[in-house]
């Protein structure tokens, strides 16, 4: 029988001096919101492998996000 263990991630949106939206977890920024105005407007675009952002279509305008590393939803 294996034991699953569970990881718990430090998770945050960090704005940087230029108004740049970012998912940080555990200290590394793995995405950067889209400006508007620009073809990635409105979307997360990866800056680490592995993981994607991306808006929460059960949500509507309330801005969550969901966050996932190869397929594991992180909450």
């Amino acid at each position: 029988m294996s034991s699953s263990k569970k990881r718990t991630w430090s998770v945050r949106l960090d704005l940087d001096d230029e108004d740049d939206m970012f998912v940080v977890i555990d200290d590394v920024r793995i995405a950067k919101r889209g400006r508007p105005g620009t073809l990635q407007a409105g979307t997360w675009i990866s800056l680490e492998p592995g993981w994607t952002v991306r808006n929460s279509p059960s949500d509507g305008a309330q801005g969550s996000i969901v966050v996932e590393c190869h397929g594991a939803s992180v909450h």
